[in-house]
C-alpha cells in the first residue's frame, strides 16, 4: 500500500492500490525491480525492522489479534513472527520454476529474493514449514498446508474449527 501511494499520492488508498495492481498485472517485471528497491531502502536508510515495526503499528491500531503475513524475506522479519508466537509457512520453489512463472534471472539475484540465510535459520525449527511450490497447483499446496494452520489457529485460540 505505501508504494501505491507513493506512485499515486493524490489518489485515495484503495484506488492508488488498484491503480498500482493494474501496473502489475500488466508487466511485473517493470514493478519488480521497484518494490525490491523500495523495500531495501526503508531497511537501509531508515531501520532494519522497518517493516517489522510497520505490521506492528498496522496490527496495535486495528486491534488485530493475529496477522497473516504473506511475504517474510529477511530473518529479523522471521523472528519477529515466531517470537510472537507465529508460525513461517515458507513457499519456495526452483529458479527455472520461477522464471517460468514471470520471474527474471536479474531480479532473482537481488538481496529480498536469497532465501538461503532465511531458509537455513528456519532449518528444523518448530512451527516453521518448508513447502516446494515446484509442480504443485495451488490446491495442492493448500492440501499440504491446511491441516498444520487448522491445529495452530485452534491451538492458538484464534478459531474454534473449520467446515
Amino acid at each position: 500500500m505505501e508504494v501505491a501511494q507513493a506512485f499515486f499520492p493524490k489518489m485515495r488508498k484503495n484506488e492508488a492500490r488498484f491503480m498500482w495492481d493494474n501496473l502489475e498485472d500488466l508487466d511485473k517485471s517493470k514493478t519488480r525491480p521497484l518494490l525490491q528497491a523500495w523495500g531495501q531502502a526503508r531497511r537501509d536508510m531508515e531501520d532494519v525492522d522497518y517493516w517489522v515495526l510497520r505490521l506492528r503499528k498496522y496490527a496495535q491500531e486495528r486491534g488485530m489479534k493475529f496477522a497473516i503475513v504473506d511475504d517474510v524475506r529477511h530473518i529479523n522479519e522471521a523472528e519477529d513472527v515466531l517470537s510472537n508466537g507465529g508460525m513461517i509457512i515458507r513457499i519456495y520453489a526452483d529458479t527455472n520454476t520461477l522464471i517460468e512463472r514471470g520471474a527474471e534471472d536479474l531480479h532473482l539475484k537481488h538481496a529480498s529474493e536469497n532465501m538461503v540465510a532465511l531458509d537455513e535459520h528456519l532449518a528444523n525449527r518448530s512451527r516453521c514449514m518448508m513447502i516446494d511450490s515446484s509442480g504443485r497447483s495451488p490446491h495442492g499446496m493448500f492440501v499440504q498446508v491446511k491441516d498444520a494452520v487448522q491445529d495452530f489457529l485452534i491451538n492458538r485460540g484464534h478459531v474454534n474449527g473449520f467446515d
